[in-house]
This record gives structure tokens, sequence and C-alpha cells, in this order.
């Protein structure tokens, strides 16, 4: 059965011209100054909340009142977002073993490889500090490991500039071949509140110069954990 059929029907103007005479929203202006010090007028979607014109106390305040999940979902939204996150948010990292022998599973089990990170080199402590931007490493653990010159020097730099805290820094039967001012560098520059350096081979001025530093003796006294069981060689 076949529908009669309707032809298109025009709409009256009367119906137009009461439709364009409704007010429309228009979006907030925001106004901004330029270089040449001309303030000029910027459109905003008034359903957008303007969190970066806020005070950047505010605005840290206000982050560190989120759950973990939902800062994960706001780095994506924006460069200018991930920077302040990254800034104010410290990672949590496990703790790192830098085993420099080629087979340490059985030293790795006997002190529990849950909640471990296993680095076969050196190098690769390097690139993990160059990854680890505000980082918090509960305890790092050398064993065996030649610890040279080239060595502290990058591990100094990454840390340095990736702002990296280790709590605990231990070495373990380790051939030390650079200056003890620079382990001290580096213990500075993480603000580690633990030192330990057992049965390693370092020379005499080494092991003079970590009992006299102000530093190394500062540790000790605030935590009484200063283990130097050094072998001069």
């Amino acid at each position: 059965m076949r529908l009669p059929y309707a032809p298109y029907s025009v709409p009256k103007r009367e119906n137009c011209l009461r439709r364009d005479s409704r007010k429309r929203k228009r979006p907030a202006m925001l106004a901004s100054a330029d270089c040449n010090n001309e303030t000029t007028m910027v459109e905003r979607d008034p359903h957008i909340f303007p969190f970066f014109e806020l005070p950047v106390e505010l605005r840290v305040a206000i982050l560190r009142e989120l759950w973990p999940r939902h800062l994960k979902t706001l780095r994506l939204v924006s460069r200018a977002m991930y920077s302040l996150i990254d800034n104010i948010t410290p990672r949590s990292w496990k703790n790192v073993l830098v085993d420099y022998t080629s087979g340490p599973r059985f030293f790795f089990r006997q002190i529990n490889c849950r909640g471990w990170v296993l680095l076969r080199h050196c190098t690769a402590c390097v690139e993990m500090f160059g990854l680890a931007r505000g980082a918090s490493i509960p305890r790092l653990f050398f064993h065996k490991a030649k610890i040279t010159d080239f060595f502290m020097r990058r591990l100094s730099s990454a840390a340095r500039k990736s702002r990296v805290a280790v709590q605990h820094c231990e070495f373990s039967m380790c051939s030390f071949t650079c200056e003890a001012e620079q382990v001290v560098e580096f213990v500075e520059i993480c603000k580690t509140e633990k030192l330990a350096i057992v049965e390693c081979m370092v020379t005499t001025e080494f092991t003079q110069f970590l009992v006299k530093n102000s530093f190394v003796m500062k540790v000790t006294a605030k935590n009484a954990f200063l283990s130097l069981i050094l072998t001069n060689g």
C-alpha cells in the first residue's frame, strides 16, 4: 500500500524570524597581551576551566589532591600539563642492583629478587638515571662493580639533571679507581641518607677522605649506618 505523496513544505517566514531573534550565548572573552603591549581578545569555551590561569601554588595544590591514576591521564592533555605533573610528583622505583658479574643469580636469590631491578653493567645504570626523572630509589646496590672516574662523572651528571634521590647507597666488593670526592659528590646530589661501603678495593687516601668528610660524618651521625670495611690497595 502506497502512502499518499506529501510535498515538501517550506517553513513560514514568521518562524524563521522567530528563531533568529533568539539570544545566542557568546563564548567568554579572554584578554591577552602580545609582544607590542596591545591587548587582544581571545575567545574561550565557557565549559573549559582556566586551570593554567591560576597561580602556580594553587595548581600544585590541586594536582596533589588527585589520585595517581588520574595524574596518568592528565599527563596526556598537553606538554605543559605533563611538565607540571612531572615536576611535583616524584616517581617511586624499585631497589636497583648493579651486578658486574656474568652470573649473579645466586647472589640475586639471596637478597630476595622481589622488588629489585637487575642491571648487568654500570652503563645501564647511567641510562636508567637519565630516564628516571624525579625518581626516588629506596636502595642502590653495586656488587662487584668497577667504579671508574668516567662512570662516576656520568652517573653524577645524570642524577643532577634528572633529580634522582637515593635513600640507601651500598657498594659491596667493588674496585674504586675514581677519587673519593666523586663518590661523596654523587651521594650529596642524590641526598643519600644511608651509605655502606663493604669489602672494596680502595687506596689509603680514599679511606682517609671518607672518614674526614663532613657530609659522610653527618650521614653517620644522623643514621648510624655508615659501614666502611675497606681493603687498601
